[in-house]
């Protein structure tokens, strides 16, 4: 807990530090692993660590140790995106009147591009962190305008990922586990300067042993959502059913 005169932003910066995947892989070397999927026994096994629980201990996390810096302004940037994507989601949609495909199908078009930029954000936020528990020696944000958009499989350690997939040298579930397409080679839509920062991150994965470490999908945030076409089809149903009450 802050203490009372504690500023929104002071909060901010410290989520960002303990949202990070700098945090989660420390975090995974002191909290207690539950396991996996659940057997007709009831007991734990495991399919791939990126699927494991944890058992988070807040006695536990107050140990977690905090850097000098902070990474304040991507922690705003993200908090801002999350709350802008909240009113592209089919409930908030439906709250503004009667649905109407044209509507639901830009309000997907919205939400998708805020999730887009929200993972763009969180890796430049993941970046930063390294810097600040002084990991690398760079700063390897995007600082030269608006972030793209990008979307699941075009992260750096994807990319890395995938080529290793490629080569045979790895296997692994992640990109048929969140429904995304490997990648080896960079967009060539991305402007020209995010391609120089991840081309950088790339080449930092592969030959920092430290990073290569915390750039694994075990540490990295999923973006699991439920698919469009659900929470489209659970908000739809709800807001029929309370029409249909309130006309009896």
């Amino acid at each position: 807990m802050l203490p009372a005169t504690a500023t929104e932003d002071d909060h901010l910066a410290l989520l960002g530090l303990l949202n990070s995947s700098t945090a989660c892989f420390w975090m995974k070397q002191i909290f207690h692993n539950k396991g996996s999927s659940v057997d007709q026994a009831g007991a734990r096994q495991r399919t791939a660590p990126f699927e494991d629980f944890w058992e988070y201990d807040g006695t536990k996390l107050k140990q977690f140790p905090l850097p000098a810096g902070r990474a304040l302004n991507l922690a705003q940037l993200l908090d801002k995106l999350a709350q802008h994507r909240a009113g592209f989601l089919p409930g908030a949609v439906l709250m503004l009147g009667a649905p109407t495909p044209r509507a639901l199908e830009m309000a997907r078009a919205g939400a998708d591009d805020a999730l887009g930029r929200m993972i763009a954000a969180q890796e430049d936020l993941d970046w930063q962190c390294y810097q600040l528990y002084g990991l690398i020696a760079e700063d390897l944000r995007y600082t030269k305008g608006v972030l793209p958009t990008i979307r699941l499989g075009q992260r750096a350690f994807e990319i890395v990922l995938a080529r290793k997939v490629a080569a045979g040298e790895e296997e692994t579930t992640w990109f048929a586990r969140h429904g995304s397409t490997p990648i080896t080679e960079l967009p060539a839509d991305w402007p020209a300067e995010y391609r120089a920062i991840v081309q950088r991150r790339i080449e930092i994965i592969e030959s920092n042993a430290n990073i290569a470490l915390i750039e694994r999908p075990e540490f990295k945030r999923r973006w699991n959502t439920d698919p469009w076409d659900e929470q489209q089809e659970r908000a739809l149903r709800g807001w029929l059913l309370d029409r249909l009450s309130k006309s009896r």
